[in-house]
Order: C-alpha cells, then structure tokens, then sequence
C-alpha cells in the first residue's frame, strides 16, 4: 500500500488540531479537513522509523515528568499514557478506550497544559515501534514498513517510556494492540492506516473497526 494518504484535521503549521466527529469520506467538506504533511516531512518521518532495530533509538525519548516525553530526533511529544489512562507519575492507570476512525478528531485535548495535541500521521506513529531482536523486515516496494523479526520482545515498542500496552492483559483487544494514525489508505478509502504494536507492522484496518489511540503534539 502506497502511502498517498492525509492528515486527519492537521493545520497548515503541523501544529495541533481541534476536531470534528464527521462520518469519513461522506463528503467534499469532509475530505477538506484532511491535509498531506510535506515530503521533506515525511522522509524525515521515515529516516527515523528505519532506526526502529537500532538501540541508540531508545535515548532519543526524554521523559517530561508530566505523562508526556519528547522525542529528541522527531522533535515530536507524546502521551506516554493511550487515550483514556492517566499518569500516575510511575504508569498508567484506568482503561484504554477504542474508538472508531470517525471518532478521533476529538478525543486529542488539552493535556499538560498544551492544547495542540493530535492524531498522528502514520509516518510519525512508525516513529514508536522498537524492534528488541535488532531485526525487521525493512520495507516494501511501496516503501510500506513491516514489523519486527526474530527473537524479538512484545509489544514492539519502547516499553519504559510507554508502559501502558499490557499484551498479557485478559483484555481481548490487546491481542492486537493497533493504533489509529489520522491517515486514510486512498485505496480503499472506508479505511485508515494503523501501526499493530504486537508486530510492529504498518497495515489498514476498516475505518469502523475499534483501535486505540495515541496524542502527538509538534514543539511549541
């Protein structure tokens, strides 16, 4: 799958996003809310996320203190908690919520008193995977990134810094950690892009399927 794809209600800047709870694709308004980051940004997005088997990629993420970290290459901030956990100042507590693609312009607020949080584009969600082996499958001829190989730990991302996926919980939805990017597949455009943690694949899933999600935010 070719990444021809959109950033869901992402402003001209790159900075944060107030959403809309649309139906997707239902029409050309819709449709305008969508914006494609730039080329530069994207391989930039991608030089980073090739680095997914490499451990110097894990000192790249500095802890906040507030729930959040920054990631030192991407100049990036996230949530280290997923949509619906909170912080505790050592982990996450409560229950992560799944929502609906045609949910998620709205579930990014105001955290740590920033108010630009938003949805990732699949290019900066490929940023978190970590692959524990030092092995992944690369990418494809589409430049698509595919997950992780060999002896390689579970979910496939930086477990200290975002302690929050429990792949062991009785939870059935954690047997396939996916997260919502705000990037439809154009494609097939009743879907949109997710990073699967469990893999560390980058794949589609139908826009009314339920996913996780996880808040970005560009430096002030």
């Amino acid at each position: 799958m070719k990444k021809n794809v959109f950033l869901l209600l992402a402003c001209l800047s790159m900075l944060g996003c107030s959403g809309n709870n649309t139906q997707p694709n239902s029409n050309a308004k819709a449709i305008e809310q969508f914006k494609q980051p730039t080329k530069a940004y994207i391989e930039k997005m991608e030089k980073v996320a090739d680095m997914r088997s490499n451990p110097a990629r894990l000192k790249d993420f500095i802890p906040q203190g507030d729930g959040t970290v920054l990631d030192k290459r991407t100049g990036l901030y996230w949530m280290r908690c997923t949509v619906g956990t909170t912080w505790n100042g050592s982990g996450c507590t409560g229950k992560p919520e799944l929502y609906y693609w045609n949910e998620i312009g709205n579930v990014c607020g105001e955290y740590a008193g920033k108010n630009n949080w938003r949805v990732p584009h699949i290019t900066e969600l490929e940023t978190l995977t970590y692959c524990s082996s030092g092995k992944d499958k690369g990418r494809d001829d589409d430049g698509d990134i595919h997950g992780c190989v060999g002896n390689f730990q579970r979910p496939t991302i930086p477990q200290k810094i975002f302690p929050d996926i429990d792949i062991n919980s009785q939870d059935a939805s954690y047997a396939d950690p996916s997260y919502w990017s705000a990037s439809i597949y154009e494609p097939k455009e009743s879907t949109a892009l997710v990073v699967d943690f469990f893999t560390g694949d980058s794949v589609y899933s139908e826009q009314d399927n339920a996913e996780y999600v996880r808040c970005v935010r560009n430096a002030d």
